[in-house]
């Protein structure tokens, strides 16, 4: 029978929906390898693979960077969240230029979404103003439900949300996207259930 373990890194604020699954689906294939999974940000997650640490990681890494390989599995539109009294909850739709008088909850620095909102931001003629950058989902949805600011979540956990508590709007084309992949080093040596699991999630996962 097939045995081994996996060390996989991944981030705390995202809603991974889509590697649930894809573990409770390898898991019914190999039910004797064992997946050790460990929460971290980004940074540490991807420097715990570069030291060896870890055999995988999920975060969003540069398309150009050549130290990794990867398969990207989840790609999920950002959505703005928002207190039900908002004035931006009469919209349908949003766009940056309608956030240019709002106060903005973030994601920290460590993640890709950081960035890739401020410059969007910027892009559309204004600097966000910032009063909390976190890791912590649930002060974000805290600070949102006082009516403290907006932020941009991926889809999969608006769908979740009490409407009655939290409002969200989709953005206009073009969307701002979450995109995340399962990240290994490239060249390190693999364990077998490492090289299993990587094979699993390329047949049944791959959305590159």
């Amino acid at each position: 029978m097939q045995s081994g373990k996996i060390y996989i890194g991944l981030p705390q604020i995202t809603a991974i929906t889509t590697f649930s699954k894809m573990i409770h689906s390898f898991r019914k294939e190999y039910p004797n390898i064992h997946i050790q999974l460990y929460e971290f940000g980004p940074k540490k997650v991807e420097a715990s693979i570069q030291d060896g640490l870890l055999d995988i990681g999920i975060f969003t890494p540069a398309e150009d960077n050549e130290i990794y390989e990867k398969i990207w599995f989840e790609e999920d539109p950002l959505e703005v969240v928002m207190h039900p009294t908002n004035r931006l909850a009469q919209y349908e739709v949003m766009d940056y230029h309608k956030l240019i008088d709002e106060h903005f909850i973030l994601y920290n620095n460590e993640y890709h979404l950081h960035d890739m909102i401020i410059n969007a931001c910027k892009q559309a003629g204004f600097q966000p103003k910032v009063i909390l950058e976190t890791s912590q989902r649930e002060w974000m949805m805290q600070m949102v439900m006082d009516n403290l600011g907006i932020a941009l979540l991926p889809s999969k956990i608006c769908r979740s949300l009490d409407a009655k508590i939290i409002a969200s709007r989709p953005f206009s084309d073009p969307k701002p996207w979450l995109r995340l992949a399962l990240v290994w080093k490239k060249g390190r040596y693999l364990s077998f259930a490492a090289r299993e699991f990587i094979l699993f999630a390329k047949k049944h996962y791959d959305c590159s």
